[in-house]
């Protein structure tokens, strides 16, 4: 093929995924876009929730704090973020996924600030708060977890970050390295004394938007990622994101069903090893 051919023909890939048949009928992907799509004529039925929502004082209050609780959980409290001087300008070009990573330990401090940057309550609007991220309807499906190994403070293992009370709960003693095996990383992830899993909790969207509301779960954990990943280059901390892990595992090691709350994203931060 010539680099004419190429650049007109290379993009388009759906030869190289259907081959020479036709999709199929339920191919899930396509099934699941389809039957996510608005439609004027049904608005009722694809966001079944939004008339019961303006109806319902109840769902209205519980929608104002969305974040999960663990009350039976030791919970604590995170140092005020430092927020960095980098111009946003600087921290988009500089922006890049860590090579690899070496030993080498997080402040308190530099984890409350990715955590606040990424997915902190900065205010509220009446009874909702305000993220540092967006979210359809202010619902704000995305849970936090990170999983911390050897940070001065803090104590070892799995913790769910509350972005309200700005605090961590801890939820057990999960091993980083279990984490690392679950993303097929073992080696590459070791070094790290933060693997951050964005979960996500999708009736907590979708009870409102219907099929729509996962397209906006997987949404809002793409910006959260981008805020961690600009918060981290800011403050000189190197991240990088895996979206391919062994869902069952992970899930597991989080106590998540894998279908209502699931691991979407998975985000290593630590000290940067050098570029080769």
């Amino acid at each position: 093929m010539s680099d004419e051919d190429w650049q007109r023909h290379g993009p388009n890939l759906a030869d190289a995924l259907y081959g020479e048949s036709p999709p199929l009928l339920d191919d899930p992907a396509e099934g699941f876009f389809e039957a996510s799509k608005l439609n004027r004529r049904t608005l009722a039925y694809d966001a079944p929730g939004t008339g019961r929502l303006q109806r319902s004082p109840w769902l209205v209050a519980a929608t104002a704090r969305a974040t999960k609780r663990f009350p039976h959980r030791s919970a604590t409290p995170l140092p005020s973020p430092e927020w960095p001087e980098l111009a946003l300008g600087d921290a988009l070009r500089r922006r890049r996924s860590a090579p690899g990573f070496v030993p080498g330990s997080l402040t308190s401090v530099e984890l409350s600030t990715l955590l606040h940057g990424a997915y902190g309550a900065t205010g509220r609007l009446g009874d909702h708060s305000l993220y540092t991220s967006p979210s359809a309807g202010g619902l704000h499906p995305i849970d936090l977890y990170v999983v911390l190994e050897g940070i001065a403070g803090l104590r070892d293992g799995t913790h769910h970050f509350d972005p309200v009370e700005g605090c961590l709960l801890h939820l057990g003693e999960g091993k980083r390295q279990a984490f690392a095996a679950a993303a097929l990383q073992d080696d590459e992830l070791s070094p790290c004394p933060a693997l951050l899993v964005i979960a996500g909790s999708f009736w907590r969207s979708r009870f409102k938007y219907g099929q729509r509301g996962l397209r906006f779960v997987l949404l809002e954990a793409g910006h959260v990622a981008q805020s961690l990943s600009l918060v981290a280059t800011a403050i000189g901390v190197g991240s990088r994101l895996f979206g391919g892990f062994l869902d069952d595992e992970m899930s597991a090691l989080l106590d998540l069903d894998g279908v209502n709350e699931a691991p979407l994203y998975l985000v290593a931060l630590g000290r940067e090893a050098p570029a080769a």
